[in-house]
């Protein structure tokens, strides 16, 4: 059996692979927002929670609205938690609109990366 030069292994993937997947998903800030608020729980965290979280380290505010809480609700939804998922990171129930866990591989590269 023959092997194309697109096809990529899982043992042939590189650690520098690896580390620029990281550095990739550590390169939007709202991504950084979620995985610093999930790193601390052990327990599932409802998207409409987390993206309320996130909208208010945004705006450094603790009164917004809940249009504004939705907009980073759906963009989370379609965007950074299915990269996070893909990547292996989170576990997301997208039918329960719920981040089920947080894994630790990119916490030492998550410290670095805050202001």
């Amino acid at each position: 059996m023959s092997h194309s030069p697109n096809d990529v292994q899982t043992d042939d993937v590189s650690p520098e692979l690896r580390l620029s997947d990281a550095y990739r998903l550590l390169s939007v800030y709202r991504r950084r927002l979620a995985l610093e608020a999930l790193e601390s729980r052990d327990v599932p965290v409802p998207l409409e929670d987390l993206a309320a979280e996130i909208a208010r380290r945004e705006a450094a505010l603790d009164d917004l609205s809940p249009e504004t809480s939705e907009r980073v609700a759906v963009d989370l939804h379609h965007c950074h938690l299915p990269m996070l998922a893909d990547a292996g990171v989170v576990d997301y129930d997208s039918a329960a609109g719920r981040v089920v866990a947080f894994r630790s591989e990119l916490a030492p590269d998550l410290a670095l990366a805050k202001p």
